[in-house]
């Protein structure tokens, strides 16, 4: 949950939206071709918020970003959030802490 100008916005990533990324050459399950630049983290974002605004335009999400960054946000930690909203939605839960718990766990037994 991303907090823009005191305004809630949750990126979700459905299906049929992996599959509009898809045909935008956003491939999910081949990511590691997909250039990291700040051209494909304005698309995730806007991909991301079109699930709860069918209506958003990529301009916008855009000008969320600005505004994100404005509020002190940086673009690293919005880059992570789009990830972890990926991931939950490929049934992977947040990126960087299953696999860390996943290892605590294995170390208990």
């Amino acid at each position: 949950m991303l907090d823009i100008k005191n305004k809630e916005y949750e990126l979700k990533f459905p299906v049929n939206t992996l599959c509009m990324m898809a045909e935008d050459d956003i491939d999910i399950m081949n990511i590691e071709n997909v250039p990291v630049n700040l051209k494909t983290i304005r698309d995730l974002f806007y991909y991301g918020l079109k699930y709860e605004n069918k209506k958003i335009t990529k301009n916008q999400a855009g000008d969320l970003m600005d505004d994100y960054l404005e509020d002190g946000g940086n673009i690293y930690d919005l880059f992570v959030e789009i990830m972890n909203a990926l991931g939950k939605s490929l049934g992977k839960g947040k990126a960087n802490n299953d696999s860390e718990e996943a290892d605590n766990e294995e170390e208990g037994k």
